[in-house]
């Protein structure tokens, strides 16, 4: 009676291990098989996003392409858009989108890239090879514009100008990720007690040009408040009066793009740590700084410290905030954060 127990145990277990075997064998082929046509799917590399920390490398510049650099190193700063730009889906068709992937990949991978190349297929692939020629010292916000434009027409936007007609924004930002994270939307109305005028514009843009006075947060108030110029209508026999401008946004965005006009650029302006713009509180996160010798480098926040980065250069600065940096360059364009 025991040898018969133990026959029927033993034919038990080797069935049982039959039925391991096989479902070994029919189910992690399937499974590596989906992983292995999923271009889309995370590297181990993007999967540092996740972490506390991302590695603080340097880049490469060997065709004046530091206006490049600055504007990557700057994005780079920037959790959000590095999580929704791995998290898009794209196609062989976004050229942009894979090329700024590839370059953030190596950089999560704590490698020191030669940007200029992948600078040249971007500009390639946007048409703007007859007029922005990489190797000659080029502008950082027109690079930047570039960038933009060019990821929003591979995301079915406007290539030409980057700004979303009014009818079409509301649907662009539930779908867009760069809107989403980037564009602000400004009111501009202009009236007239006097006479029967007002216009009101409306537009949507990635970035808020302004004339920087001596701190940021002293230049965003003078901007919203309203400015008042001379008015002469016909009508009142050019009688002198004035006519009012106010601004406002309507929308605010999650990753805010400040850039100056460059009226001074030996003035000294106080970069903010904190700003609020119609109560909206936000921290900042770079800053591309511009040197009269056209050249740029960054200085951005990584893991709560600030570090400059000046191509392949990179120091930890020994501040505890934006505000005490002392540099002898002029800011440029600036990245804040929402709080």
């Amino acid at each position: 009676m025991k040898l018969k127990n133990l026959i029927i145990c033993l034919v038990a277990a080797s069935f049982a291990l039959v039925i391991l075997i096989l479902t070994i064998v029919f189910l992690n082929p399937k499974k590596h098989k989906e992983e292995s046509f999923d271009v889309n799917k995370n590297k181990p590399s993007e999967n540092k996003l996740i972490l506390k920390e991302c590695p603080v490398v340097g880049l490469i510049n060997d065709k004046n392409v530091c206006y490049f650099n600055s504007i990557l190193q700057a994005l780079y700063s920037q959790r959000k858009f590095l999580g929704k730009l791995f998290e898009f889906k794209h196609n062989e068709d976004q050229k942009c989108i894979i090329i700024l992937k590839e370059i953030f990949d190596q950089m999560l991978a704590g490698k020191i890239v030669n940007t200029s190349k992948y600078l040249e297929e971007i500009i390639s692939a946007a048409g703007k090879s007859k007029n922005f020629i990489v190797g000659q010292l080029q502008d950082a916000f027109d690079c930047l514009g570039i960038l933009i434009s060019q990821i929003l027409k591979e995301l079915n936007g406007n290539p030409k100008t980057g700004v979303f007609p009014q009818k079409v924004f509301k649907k662009f930002h539930r779908q867009n990720f760069i809107v989403e994270l980037f564009y602000n939307q400004g009111k501009e109305t202009i009236t007239c007690d006097f006479c029967p005028f007002k216009n009101a514009y409306i537009r949507n843009y990635y970035a808020f040009v302004f004339y920087f006075e001596n701190s940021i947060q002293e230049s965003i108030y003078n901007r919203l408040k309203t400015n008042y110029f001379d008015c002469f209508p016909g009508s009142l026999q050019n009688k002198y009066h004035q006519a009012k401008n106010i601004f406002e946004f309507i929308r605010l965005p999650q990753i805010f793009i400040i850039k100056n006009t460059r009226s001074d650029i030996y003035k000294k302006i106080l970069i903010d740590n904190k700003m609020c713009v119609q109560n909206q509180n936000y921290t900042f996160k770079a800053c591309i700084f511009y040197i009269n010798s056209n050249h740029f480098f960054t200085v951005a926040v990584h893991n709560g410290i600030l570090y400059e980065f000046n191509d392949v250069v990179v120091k930890k600065l020994n501040i505890e905030s934006i505000e005490d940096i002392e540099t002898h360059g002029m800011p440029d364009i600036l990245i804040y954060e929402i709080l």
